[in-house]
């Protein structure tokens, strides 16, 4: 009978060459489509107006000059201020990729980042289930979670390095001393590519914390559980990589002061009470809503499992389960560390107990590692539909137009540039008030530094931290509109407000009624008023 059941479930045992079998099954179309929606996703994600611009402008500046720049260059509030551009290598590859296929070879770059931490991640997954629909499931999960963060910025540099720390320490707790050593002697590139990290974003600091808390756990798992823990000589290994990476920290430069940096932006009062990213999370949101949803799932996970809870995994829920609820941003640090994890612990949930049959669940999900080889109509099938993912990741592709198949309201969401964007108004400055010192909104600041460098400074942008506090009360009460908003204009001597019709609207109903002020300008998203008798 066994024999009968082996060629019933695999009746085409010699006809699929064994290296087409991940190709041919169905676990790969699972995988492949959660990697593609990602790709595509990172693709189409418009370019915001806030954050990226000012980014792509120090790029060319330290290509032009082949400096690094100390200082702010670009405002009139905090000009000459010290800065440390910490992303500086993000910047100047954003540039260079610019220079070579334009905005639309960055939007590529961005797609290729994002699916290659999902792959990671589902690869981790798979790993830890040894079931490729349930990695795929639970990194679908991640996607809701992260989707909201994709935006176009040094922070794409992150989502890769943080799901490959995550994946190397894995891989090199759970496989014991004399099996495939060859994949734990990879901990020992983490430092380097700690060197790469910390010149690309700040959140290169999560990779310690991953490093410190996989440590911490293994080393509490050595005290409490001598028997099955790792042997102290392992974590002597482990501890030794933390220490390098720590000091590959220092490989930036601004050496140590990297350190005074991180230091000040976390302590930073307006960063931490205005910066909306910084906030903490609210399930009012759709990437709120799936942080909590997969927080729950966890936890009931957690009690389920008949496999039994590690003190590692738990540190490490615990602790960017903390991140994601304080802030906004944190959510997808948890969501590239939770996926994972979850997807180890649901494999072990029993199919059926006293309470519950999910028989017919496991018999659709929980599916062997190894892809069954299919019969030929069905491999010819998935080989199909493997070219039809394909065929969606080359139409994703900014180079499409995809405007003729999508319903008008939504075709912003496929701009190469968000329609909020002051694309015209930077246009109309550059050309007809060239000198002028603008207040605006915060949000585009950014895009302004990249236009207007060499024109005219911003008043603020998305540096919070870079502006003093006092700066930022006078914008918010100039957008507000407050009682005493001339004034506040005459101290900064302000003779053009570019305002946005989304925001502002404090400051946009008491300047139209103000004969000091005249409207020079107007489109979809931008109004222009000049000082009267000023600049145009």
């Amino acid at each position: 009978m066994t024999s009968v059941n082996t060629t019933r479930l695999s009746p085409t045992i010699d006809q699929v060459p064994s290296r087409w079998q991940w190709l041919l099954s169905i676990e790969t179309l699972w995988v492949g489509l959660v990697v593609v929606a990602a790709f595509a996703l990172g693709c189409r994600n418009p370019i915001r107006p806030n954050d990226f611009w000012w980014h792509m402008k120090v790029g060319e500046i330290i290509l032009g000059t082949g400096q690094i720049p100390a200082t702010d260059l670009f405002s009139f509030t905090a000009y000459g201020q010290p800065w440390l551009y910490q992303s500086w290598l993000a910047e100047v590859v954003f540039q260079m990729l610019y220079a070579v296929g334009g905005l639309e070879l960055i939007a590529v770059a961005q797609g290729v980042l994002v699916a290659a931490a999902t792959a990671l991640v589902c690869w981790h997954g798979w790993l830890a289930s040894h079931h490729a629909r349930l990695a795929a499931l639970t990194t679908a999960l991640m996607v809701g979670i992260a989707v909201a963060h994709w935006n176009v910025r040094p922070q794409s540099f992150s989502y890769p390095l943080f799901a490959l720390f995550g994946l190397t320490l894995w891989v090199w707790r759970n496989r014991q001393m004399g099996t495939r050593p060859a994949r734990t002697r990879w901990i020992w590139a983490l430092p380097v590519l700690m060197a790469l990290w910390v010149n690309l974003h700040g959140a290169f600091t999560l990779g310690l914390v991953l490093i410190g808390l996989t440590l911490a756990g293994e080393v509490l798992k050595r005290l409490l559980r001598p028997a099955s823990a790792l042997p102290w000589r392992r974590l002597g290994e482990l501890a030794a990589v933390a220490g390098l990476s720590l000091l590959a920290c220092f490989a930036n430069p601004r050496g140590l002061g990297i350190v005074q940096y991180l230091s000040e932006f976390q302590t930073h009062e307006i960063t931490q009470t205005l910066g909306r990213e910084w906030q903490p999370t609210s399930p009012r949101e759709f990437a709120g809503m799936a942080f909590f949803a997969a927080t729950l799932l966890c936890l009931g996970v957690l009690v389920y499992s008949a496999r039994r809870i590690d003190l590692t995994d738990l540190l490490l829920l615990l602790a960017f389960g903390w991140l994601g609820l304080s802030a906004i941003r944190g959510t997808v640090w948890f969501g590239l560390l939770m996926a994972p994890i979850l997807a180890g612990y649901l494999a072990a949930i029993p199919a059926r107990s006293d309470t519950w049959d999910l028989t017919w669940l496991t018999a659709r999900f929980r599916r062997a590692a190894g892809p069954r080889r299919p019969a030929p109509l069905a491999a010819a099938l998935n080989l199909a539909l493997l070219g039809v993912l394909a065929l969606g990741a080359v139409v994703a592709l900014p180079w499409f137009d995809l405007g003729a198949i999508v319903p008008a309201d939504l075709r912003g969401n496929l701009a190469l540039i968000s329609p909020d964007t002051p694309v015209d108004a930077g246009e109309y400055l550059a050309a007809q008030a060239p000198g002028a010192r603008m207040f605006h909104t915060e949000a585009y600041g950014s895009y302004f530094v990249w236009r207007l460098y060499g024109y005219a400074p911003v008043f603020v942008d998305t540096r919070l931290e870079l502006y003093p506090p006092a700066v930022w009360y006078d914008y918010l009460a100039l957008s507000y509109g407050r009682h005493d908003w001339e004034a506040l204009l005459s101290r900064y001597a302000i003779d053009t407000l570019v305002l946005d019709k989304g925001g502002l609207a404090g400051l946009t109903a008491v300047v139209s009624t103000s004969s000091n002020w005249a409207h020079v300008y107007e489109d979809d998203v931008t109004i222009i008023y000049c000082r009267t008798g000023g600049a145009p």
